[in-house]
């Protein structure tokens, strides 16, 4: 996970290798990163390609024990692994144009693991 200091934005990828996630569809792995969330308001979602395959990309406003956020997330299954990277902004103000750009970075760099299931 990565910070930047001065919006208190964070950037992240979690991998999760586990077969029993496998037929998963990418709108219901989606909707388990915001377990905990109230007052959702999905503003975008859209399929995307990256490395080939499918994803989820999904942008909301919510709340998390009464803080404002926006959270960007990119959902993809691949090699046996679901991917989720996350764009997580508190109390979203003129910062969030600006992280865009280094999170969609972040994510077009990615590459699957060589020799992975």
């Amino acid at each position: 996970t990565y910070l930047h200091r001065q919006s208190g934005g964070t950037a992240g990828l979690q991998a999760t290798c586990d077969k029993q996630y496998e037929d998963a569809p990418l709108k219901s792995l989606t909707r388990h990163l915001w377990i905990g969330m109230t007052d959702l308001q999905q503003s975008r979602q859209e399929k995307i390609t990256l490395v080939g395959r499918d994803a989820l990309d999904t942008t909301i406003d919510a709340k998390l024990d009464g803080v404002p956020l926006r959270m960007r997330s990119l959902v993809l299954k691949k090699d046996g692994c679901i991917y989720d990277f996350v764009l997580t902004l508190p109390r979203p103000d003129g910062s969030w144009e600006r992280l865009l750009s280094d999170f969609e970075a972040f994510y077009g760099g990615f590459e699957s693991p060589v020799g992975s299931r």
